[in-house]
This record gives C-alpha cells, structure tokens and sequence, in this order.
C-alpha cells in the first residue's frame, strides 16, 4: 500500500513539473523552495515574518522578480503539503548542489530557524537531517548556524 501511495505521488510530480517547465533548474528552485516551505512550519507557529523572509530569501538567491518568487512559493507550498519525506526534495539537491550550494541551502534554512530569534527543537532536528541527507558534514553545518547566528547578533 505504501509503495503504491509512493508512486502515486511521484506520478503527481512529475505531471506538476512538466506543466511548470519540467526543466532542471526548475525542478532544484521548486525543491528548495519547498525545504524552506517546511523550514518555516517545523515549529508549527507563523507569524508571516517566516514566510516573508523565505520570499526574501527564494527573490536573491535566484534573483527573481517579485511575481516569480510568488508563484514559486505558492507551488512549492502545494509540494511542501504533499511530500511524504524529506528525501523526495533532497535527493535531487544532493546529485545536483555541489558542497558550497548545499552550504547556502543550510544557510538559508538556519535563517528561517532563527526568524523569531529563537531556535525550536524542531527546527533544529529538521536542518540536521536536511543537512544529513545532503551529506554535509556536522562541523561544515555548525560553522554555518555560528555564521548566521552572528549576523544574527550584529
């Protein structure tokens, strides 16, 4: 039942990309778009400053234009709703992202978990297992929360 389920969705997806372009970029924009989508739920609490910073976020990374990160973020929180685990969004990542853009993906998903000035637990386990699944190694991530952590203080 579950593989069923599994492909089912996977079908889903693959339908949705091909109306969206179906390209690779395309693809690595929606899949980060929806790991900073889940980024700023893993709390369970939003007060729009999370989804505002990941609009932020999604326009320089990908220097898009205003409409286009909308768009973005909108598709990525419909994938978000239907993903049954992370490594549907991380899988691509991994083989696509080399060690510095995976480092930036981390960074961004830090900024997220620090929006509110505080870090939930649950942000916390979300971004090591992204980071764990991207197989970034535990040092390289902690250099990145210190990093985002004192941009944070400044």
């Amino acid at each position: 039942m579950l593989k069923s389920v599994f492909i089912a969705i996977k079908k889903q997806f693959a339908v949705a990309d091909e109306k969206h372009g179906g390209n690779h970029e395309k693809a690595l924009r929606l899949a980060t778009a929806a790991l900073l989508v889940e980024m700023g739920r893993a709390d369970h609490y939003s007060d729009g400053d999370e989804a505002a910073l990941i609009l932020e976020l999604l326009r320089d990374h990908f220097v898009m234009e205003s409409e286009d990160v909308g768009a973005l973020y909108e598709f990525a929180t419909e994938k978000a709703d239907q993903v049954v685990s992370l490594h549907e969004l991380t899988s691509l990542l991994h083989r696509s992202l080399d060690e510095e853009e995976r480092g930036r993906l981390l960074e961004m998903m830090w900024r997220i978990a620090y929006a509110d000035k505080r870090l939930d637990p649950l942000e916390d386990s979300l971004v090591r297992k992204v980071a764990d699944l991207l197989y970034v190694r535990n040092t390289s991530l902690m250099k990145i929360r210190e990093r985002v952590m004192s941009s944070i203080d400044q």
